[in-house]
């Protein structure tokens, strides 16, 4: 079977995934084409419309990496708005709107993309809580450094995106079998 890549064109993502993946059934591909992301309900939606524009122009086995954080005070939101809002609220926009309200969330991850021809999605999950004050250091991710997860995890505020990976790994075995 051949190597599965994940495509990302986001450095900050490269890296982690790079250090979790490279060495075993995967490789990680720093992708250069723009691919458009519609605005649709559901951060699957998302994925699955991003995967077949991808498919289109890149012909073999590929995941790629889409997140969302999901506040509890606001239900499904941001969700696959998440990247836009970080764009326009910041995290003074953010300490705004979850003031005086619960700072209780879900991170997601969800890898899609076309294995062997066949199209794949698996979604990773953590709790916990979201504190957009945490200043950031160079280079990273807002939401990685915002979110804290409920439960102690090797991989912190990126276990939804490992816990997704797993699942991809279990999926491209079974495929194997």
């Amino acid at each position: 079977m051949e190597k599965v890549a994940l495509l990302t064109g986001n450095k900050n993502k490269y890296a982690p995934f790079k250090n979790f993946l490279n060495g075993s059934i995967m490789e990680v591909v720093l992708f250069k084409e723009e691919i458009l992301e519609i605005q649709a309900k559901t951060l699957e939606d998302v994925a699955k419309a991003k995967a077949e524009a991808v498919h289109k122009i890149y012909k073999n086995s590929f995941l790629i990496d889409d997140v969302g954080l999901f506040l509890d005070a606001y239900p499904s939101f941001p969700g696959p708005y998440t990247k836009h809002m970080l764009q326009v609220l910041g995290a003074e926009g953010f300490s705004k709107l979850i003031e005086g309200k619960s700072n209780k969330a879900t991170f997601t991850c969800i890898l899609s993309g076309y294995i062997n021809e066949e199209f794949v999605l698996v979604k990773g999950e953590v709790s916990g809580k979201f504190d957009p004050t945490i200043p950031l250091q160079d280079g990273e991710m807002p939401l990685s450094t915002w979110f804290i997860p409920d439960v102690s995890s090797p991989y912190g505020a990126l276990e939804h995106r490992f816990q997704a990976l797993e699942k991809i790994k279990r999926e491209i075995d079974f495929r194997r079998a």
